[in-house]
C-alpha cells in the first residue's frame, strides 16, 4: 500500500533532488568517458561521417584536427548531458508517474491534475511503497509501545 510520506521527508528529497540536478559531476564524468571512448574508436579508423563501424588496420593520426574534435565533441556531449540532468530527465527515467492522494491509484498527468474520483495527483516520489506485512507490523510496535520509545 502507498504511504504519503511526512511533510520533511518531502522537503529533504526536494533538496536532495535539487542539489543533484545543480551538481555537474556526473555530466562531466559521462562526457569525458564518452569523448575518450569515441577518440580512441577514432584512432582506430572508425569514420565518424557513417552510421557503420569500420575498423581499418591503419591508423589515424593525432593531430591538431583530432584535439579540435575531440573538444567540440566532449563540449556538445557535456551540454546536452547537463542540459538533461537539470530538466530532471535521466536516460531512463519516467518522471511522468503520479498517484491519487486520495485513492493511491497511479495516473498519468491531465489538465487539471485531478483523479477520476476527485483527488489531486501528486508525483509518485511523495509516496511510499510499504508491503501489508510490513504494515501489521508497524502498527503492532505502534500499539505495543504508544510513547514511541523502546520498552527495556
Amino acid at each position: 500500500m502507498w504511504i504519503r510520506k511526512s511533510e520533511e521527508e518531502i522537503r529533504l528529497a526536494l533538496e536532495v533532488r535539487d542539489l543533484r540536478r545543480k551538481n555537474l559531476w556526473r555530466p562531466l564524468v559521462w562526457a569525458t568517458a564518452l569523448t575518450v571512448m569515441i577518440g580512441i574508436l577514432y584512432s582506430f579508423g572508425l569514420p565518424l561521417t557513417q552510421g557503420i563501424i569500420i575498423v581499418s588496420s591503419s591508423r589515424t593520426e593525432f593531430g591538431a584536427t583530432t584535439i579540435i574534435t575531440g573538444i567540440v565533441v566532449f563540449v556538445g556531449l557535456f551540454v546536452s548531458l547537463a542540459r538533461q540532468q537539470r530538466r530532471g530527465a535521466g536516460l531512463f527515467q519516467d518522471n511522468s508517474g503520479l498517484l491519487c492522494g486520495e485513492c493511491e491509484q497511479p495516473s498519468h498527468a491531465n489538465q487539471y491534475m485531478r483523479c477520476s474520483c476527485g483527488g489531486r495527483l501528486e508525483p509518485l516520489d511523495r509516496f511510499d511503497w510499504v508491503s501489508e506485512a510490513e504494515r501489521a507490523d508497524a502498527d503492532i510496535r505502534d500499539q505495543e509501545e504508544p510513547s514511541g520509545h523502546a520498552s527495556v
